[in-house]
C-alpha cells in the first residue's frame, strides 16, 4: 500500500508539475493584461473545478488513501493561488514607495501571509480529521468534497466583493501593447516555441540584473529559489514515512499538521516583521530587501540542516514531530520579503520576475517528484537516508546562496 501511494502521489503530483510548469509560464502575462483580481478568480474557479473532478473520483470509491486526494490538493492550489497574493502585495508595496518603510510593509506582508496559510493549511488537514472521526468512507468523503466545494465558492465570492484591483487602467494598457506587438510579428513557428520555450522566462529574468557580474550571481539566487520548492514535496513524503515508521493513522497526521500550521501562523504575524527589523540593524538599516531576503535564505537553510541532523542522530518520534515544525518556522525568515523585493523593482517587471521564479521551481518539480517518490519506495524501512538525501540538498542550498551574496550588488527581484 506504502509503495502504491508512494508511486501514484508521484504520477499525480508530476503530472501536476507539467500543468504548472506551462501555465506559469504565461499566467502572469494574463495578470498584466487583464488584471491581478481577474486571474485570481480564474484560479479559484480551478480549484471549483477540481474538487468536483474529486468529488466524481470520491463517488466511485477510488481505493486511494484520502490524504492522498485532499490534502495535496489544498495545499496545491494554496501556494498556487499564494503567488498571485505576493504579486498583488507587490504591486501594493509599490505603489507606497517611499512612503512606508521596510519594517511597515513587512508587517502587512506577515499578516496577509499568515491568513492563506490559515484558509490553505489548517482547514484543510481539519476537514480530514472531521472525515475521519466519522469513519470515512466513500460517502463521507464525497460529504466533504460538498463542504470544500462552498468554502472554495466562498473564497471566490470574497475575492470578487472585497479584494480591489490593484493594477491600473494605464498599466494594463501598456501590457496588452506590449504583447500584442511580440505576437503579432512572430510566425507560426515562431509561436509554438513562443508558448512551449522552458527557458525564456529565466533568461529574461536574469536579464533585469544590472551588470554581467550581477547576472551571474543572480543566476545562483534563481536556482536556490527553485530548490526551495523541493521541501513541500519533501514534507508530504516525510508523512508517509511518520505512517509507515510509528504506524500513525489520518488522525495523528492530521493533528501534526493542526499543530505546525497554527505556529506557522502565530510565527509569521510576530518573527517576520522582528526578522526584518532586526536584519535592517545588523545590515546598518538598509533601506533595500535584497540583503535581507538574502540572509533570511541562508537561515533557512542552515535551520533545515540541522534539523535534519537531528533527525539523523535521534530518529524518535518527537523529533519527528518537532523537525517538521522547525523546517516550517524557518519558511518564516524569507516570506516577509519575497513581495517586499518585488515591489521595490519597477511594476512592469513583476510578471517576468514570477514567471521566471515559478518556471524554475516547476523545472526542478518534475523531476523530483518521481524521484522523491520512488527513493521513498526504495528506503521505506529506511528514512535516514531519505532525510541525508534532502541534507544535500540543504548543503547545496547554502553554496549557491554563497554565490549569490558575494559582493552582490543587485538581485533578480531589485534590478
Amino acid at each position: 500500500m506504502h509503495k502504491k501511494v508512494a508511486t501514484m502521489g508521484g504520477l499525480l503530483r508530476t503530472a501536476g508539475s507539467l500543468i504548472g510548469l506551462l501555465v506559469k509560464m504565461h499566467i502572469y502575462k494574463l495578470s498584466d493584461r487583464y488584471g491581478r483580481k481577474p486571474v485570481i478568480v480564474m484560479s479559484m474557479v480551478a480549484f471549483l473545478i477540481a474538487y468536483i473532478l474529486q468529488w466524481g473520483f470520491v463517488t466511485h470509491s477510488l481505493s486511494v488513501p484520502l490524504f492522498m486526494w485532499i490534502i495535496p490538493n489544498i495545499v496545491f492550489c494554496t501556494h498556487y493561488l499564494m503567488d498571485f497574493f505576493l504579486i498583488y502585495l507587490a504591486d501594493a508595496a509599490s505603489a507606497s514607495k517611499g512612503k512606508r518603510s521596510l519594517q511597515e510593509l513587512a508587517t502587512d506582508v506577515s499578516f496577509f501571509y499568515a491568513f492563506i496559510l490559515f484558509l490553505g493549511a489548517l482547514i484543510g488537514p481539519m476537514l480530514a480529521n472531521t472525515v475521519v472521526a466519522t469513519n470515512a468512507g466513500a460517502s463521507s468523503i464525497s460529504e466533504m468534497s460538498k463542504l470544500g466545494l462552498m468554502l472554495s465558492f466562498a473564497g471566490v465570492c470574497c475575492v470578487v466583493v472585497i479584494l480591489p484591483e490593484s493594477t491600473t487602467l494605464e498599466s494594463r494598457n501598456r501590457a496588452t501593447v506590449k504583447w500584442d506587438a511580440e505576437w503579432s510579428v512572430l510566425k507560426w513557428n515562431e509561436r509554438l516555441l513562443y508558448i512551449f520555450n522552458f527557458v525564456a522566462p529565466m533568461t529574461k529574468v536574469l536579464r533585469l540584473a544590472p551588470s554581467p557580474q550581477d547576472r551571474q550571481k543572480n543566476s545562483f539566487l534563481l536556482a536556490y529559489l527553485a530548490l526551495y520548492g523541493l521541501y513541500g514535496t519533501s514534507q508530504y513524503t516525510g508523512f508517509l514515512f511518520y505512517k509507515r515508521q510509528w504506524n500513525w493513522g489520518m488522525q495523528e497526521i492530521t493533528v501534526l499538521s493542526v499543530e505546525v500550521t497554527i505556529i506557522l501562523i502565530v510565527s509569521q504575524i510576530f518573527l517576520g516583521p522582528l526578522f526584518v527589523n532586526t536584519a535592517e540593524k545588523l545590515l546598518n538599516n538598509t533601506t533595500s530587501s535584497t540583503p535581507v531576503a538574502i540572509l533570511g535564505c541562508k537561515l533557512q537553510a542552515i535551520l533545515t540542516f540541522t534539523v535534519g541532523i537531528l533527525q539523523l542522530l535521534i530518529p524518535s518520534q518527537t523529533i519527528g514531530m518537532l523537525a517538521p515544525i522547525l523546517s516550517g518556522l524557518s519558511g518564516t525568515f524569507i516570506s516577509s520579503t519575497i513581495a517586499l523585493q518585488m515591489g521595490m523593482g519597477p511594476p512592469e517587471n513583476m510578471s517576468v520576475i514570477m514567471g521566471g521564479i515559478g518556471v524554475a521551481r516547476s523545472m526542478v518539480a518534475v523531476p523530483s517528484e518521481m524521484i522523491l517518490a520512488v527513493l521513498f519506495v526504495t528506503t521505506i524501512s529506511a528514512p535516514r537516508i531519505f532525510q541525508a538525501a534532502l541534507m544535500v540538498v540543504d548543503v547545496i542550498s547554502l553554496i549557491l546562496l554563497a554565490a549569490a551574496s558575494k559582493e552582490n550588488t543587485g538581485s533578480i527581484m531589485l534590478p
